[in-house]
């Protein structure tokens, strides 16, 4: 599965699914992509507070601004996200 939509599909289940708004293309947006992911940390973060997930929630939070061209913090963090949300991470 292509990235972009693998992005898209984990915005949906914060977001939710609009009618006219494609996340997909937002992944190659640098600003759009981080505004979200951010959005998302600072979601995830409130939920596991100080244990470890919130710990390395809070690393990527602090490194998100620091992507780069290849946007591997942003693939690492997606992943992570979607390892939360499919409750492979306890």
């Amino acid at each position: 599965m292509h990235i972009s939509y693998k992005f898209e599909q984990l915005i949906h289940s914060y977001i939710g699914k609009p009618d006219y708004v494609t996340y997909a293309e937002c992944w190659e947006d640098r600003n759009e992509r981080i505004s979200l992911l951010f959005t998302i940390c600072l979601i995830e973060s409130d939920k596991h507070g100080d244990n470890t997930i919130g710990i390395k929630l809070q690393e990527f939070q602090e490194n998100l601004f620091n992507d780069d061209e290849d946007k591997s913090i942003s693939i690492d963090f997606l992943n992570f996200l979607n390892e939360i949300r499919n409750n492979k991470h306890k």
